[in-house]
């Protein structure tokens, strides 16, 4: 009877790795090193840089460095001035806080004030991310910049046009680039949310795949979620769940005049019969163009997915 018991929780426990292990698309072959969205280059890297290891706010000419700092110049050719580049202003802490759901600027992991300024091991984590995802350049002639200003002081000094540069596309139209950053950013929000497994400069989906490439290295498995390496599966799901919770929250909603709606379909109705104009609201951001709402969307979703489960791991 013993015998018979436990030759059936053996089969229960390798019917469970195998499903687990189908999850993953062409793992029994090991082609799921393919992530979500991944990055152009070598194939085997994850998209998302491991933020911990990550300088945050680098001086590179990614538009998304700008955006993760809230810098509003460039100094140089198209690089954060080195005051932004450490993220050390008091301006760009805010949201980490409020994103991680803290409000002070003390205790472990969260926000703390030295010489008037504001370090976040937070808002560095959600920079790291948001550095190694798709972002808006811009080109001029040649040149090409992550700057906008930068690009707009250089296309009216010589008279050239300014274009658009997302994923190695080129755009004339400001508008139809956005929306093509936008939908590169919403494919990257379910990797982010979902556990990757890192195997020394690999990062794979299957977890067949990150057994054999740990075996092969002698090296550890690390999981990952949201840019993020834990040191176990209990607490990678851990920072799911926090994910899944944080993201919730997010929700892009709708001001005409006064009125706030969480409907468009309300808010619309309400700005065509007062011939008012239709404010999309995303967290404390506000514009009046439907495709830019978009992008500021996905941006924020990142931003709350990285926070989410940074909390868990910030040191």
């Amino acid at each position: 009877m013993t015998r018979k018991l436990l030759s059936m929780l053996v089969v229960l426990g390798v019917g469970s790795f195998v499903a687990s292990a189908q999850a993953c698309d062409g793992c029994p072959k090991h082609k799921a090193t393919k992530t979500a969205a991944q990055a152009p280059g070598n194939p085997s890297e994850c998209p998302h840089a491991r933020a911990k290891l990550t300088a945050a706010g680098a001086t590179t000419d990614g538009r998304s460095d700008a955006a993760a700092t809230g810098s509003s110049t460039c100094s140089g050719k198209s690089k954060l001035t080195s005051a932004k580049a450490e993220g050390s202003s008091g301006k760009d802490c805010p949201f980490a806080a409020k994103a991680a759901g803290e409000s002070t600027c003390s205790g472990k992991g969260k926000l703390t004030s030295a010489g008037g300024e504001c370090t976040c091991p937070i808002k560095k984590q959600i920079d790291a991310v948001l550095a190694s995802l798709p972002s808006m350049q811009y080109k001029v002639g040649d040149e090409v910049t992550g700057c906008s200003k930068s690009a707009g002081k250089m296309a009216k000094a010589n008279g050239g046009k300014m274009q658009y540069v997302v994923s190695e596309q080129v755009f004339t139209d400001e508008g139809e680039a956005i929306v093509k950053l936008a939908s590169l950013l919403e494919s990257e929000i379910a990797s982010l949310s979902s556990i990757q497994y890192a195997v020394g400069g690999e990062c794979v989906q299957c977890p067949l795949r990150a057994k054999d490439l740990a075996k092969k290295s002698d090296s550890k498995i690390a999981y990952r979620v949201a840019g993020i390496d834990f040191d176990s599966r209990e607490k990678a799901q851990k920072a799911v769940e926090a994910v899944k919770a944080a993201l919730t929250s997010v929700k892009m909603t709708y001001k005409v005049g006064d009125q706030s709606f969480c409907c468009d379909k309300m808010a619309g109705a309400k700005a065509k019969e007062t011939s008012s104009k239709l404010v999309y609201v995303v967290g404390d951001e506000e514009t009046g163009c439907s495709q830019s709402a978009k992008l500021k969307l996905a941006k924020h979703k990142i931003r709350t997915i990285v926070a989410a489960a940074a909390r868990l791991n910030v040191s």
